[in-house]
């Protein structure tokens, strides 16, 4: 009788084995499996990073001929360090140039635009300026719903007239200065003049917990100078923040600036608001060269966090749960992101917390786009 159980259950268990597959048919997943297995488009967010209850994707090398053969876009050199990074303007790769007006603010119909920190040092490094570099080649890939890949075209469809507006610290400008170059960096894509960003480390004209006043725009500031309507208004802020207390103070201000603006500016179209999650830091981050998993270490627990990275998804969590409901606020997960550590520019200003371009932040305008195609912007 036992031995007859016993065979029953060996039975069993080859039979749920063969059923349902084991752990190691998810981490033999090719990256293809975008295209490969019968799996709905992601919503809501549902590809972010969950550490608390497993994790949901994870980032694997492609095989997608385009991303392993085509480079994203050429990097446009930040402004902080110099000429050398600034292509001729006749080969349509940057735009410093008398015969073109463009501001690095805004974008152009055919030309990347300059970003900023020095994020051209990956490429310049690694010689990848017109190749694809290893940064660019990894997707996230969930593990029960799909991503969509970045398609410029599509984009641009799906946005149709709208304008999108960047409002936040300079990793806000690097989110916003990735997606404008991948939209232009493709001919038959159209919209790349209807996204711009603006610079502003907090949004409110009052902060007493922050004395640098000249060093943001608010979000009133901004609609009220803006000439043309922001359809979509993406933000972000908490970098200039070194305590959990004086984000939370931030972001309870924006109730009260969406007040003032039906207030004071009773004229301006209200923009569909949208809050960009953390751009995150790692500590050492010259000693990786690729992702890591959800279960490694931390890198902000292996050396001094003095920047309070760690913190920052205490931020977007109360995003979450008190702000996006109360204003009806879309967010774009990135949070995928704390598993590159190698997505930094490092560099001689050995800058653990700006990123390369183009590279691992190419995320966001695949998970922008994810937003676009469900309807859900």
């Amino acid at each position: 009788m036992a031995l007859s159980l016993r065979l029953c259950c060996v039975f069993i268990l080859i039979f749920t084995t063969l059923l349902l597959g084991t752990s190691d048919t998810w981490d033999s997943h090719p990256a293809d499996v975008f295209e490969n297995i019968p799996l709905e488009l992601c919503k809501h967010n549902e590809h972010k990073l969950s550490v608390s209850t497993g994790y949901v994707g994870k980032w694997m090398l492609s095989n997608d001929t385009k991303l392993l053969t085509e480079k994203s876009y050429v990097c446009c050199g930040g402004l902080r360090f110099g000429d050398k990074d600034f292509l001729r303007i006749d080969a349509k790769y940057c735009n410093r140039t008398e015969s073109v007006q463009h501001h690095w603010m805004f974008g152009h119909e055919n030309l990347p635009v300059q970003c900023r920190d020095d994020c051209c040092n990956c490429d310049r490094t690694d010689k990848t300026r017109f190749i694809p570099n290893l940064r660019e080649q990894y997707e996230w890939v969930p593990r029960t719903c799909r991503m969509q890949r970045w398609n410029a075209s599509l984009f641009c469809e799906l946005l149709g007239r709208r304008t999108v507006a960047f409002l936040g610290d300079s990793t806000m400008a690097q989110a916003g200065s990735s997606l404008i170059s991948m939209v232009s960096a493709t001919v038959d894509a159209s919209c790349a003049t209807q996204l711009f960003t603006v610079l502003g480390h907090l949004f409110t004209r009052r902060d007493p917990l922050y004395s640098t006043a000249s060093m943001y725009v608010s979000v009133l500031d901004m609609l009220n100078s803006t000439s043309s309507p922001v359809d979509i208004l993406v933000i972000n802020t908490g970098a200039w923040m070194n305590s959990f207390e004086h984000f939370k103070y931030t972001a309870d201000r924006l109730r009260e600036v969406f007040d003032e603006v039906a207030e004071k500016l009773p004229h301006v179209h209200r923009p569909r608001l949208v809050w960009k999650t953390q751009h995150p830091g790692h500590v050492g981050c010259n000693k990786y060269t690729g992702p890591i998993a959800w279960d490694d270490k931390n890198p902000n627990t292996l050396g001094p966090d003095k920047y309070n990275w760690k913190i920052f998804p205490q931020f977007d969590q109360y995003v979450y749960d008190h702000i996006a409901p109360a204003l009806n606020m879309s967010i774009i997960d990135i949070s995928p992101l704390y598993l590159r550590p190698d997505m930094h520019v490092y560099g001689r200003m050995k800058d653990c917390f700006h990123a390369c371009q183009p590279g691992a932040l190419n995320f966001f305008s695949n998970a922008f786009l994810q937003w676009l195609m469900n309807g859900e912007l």
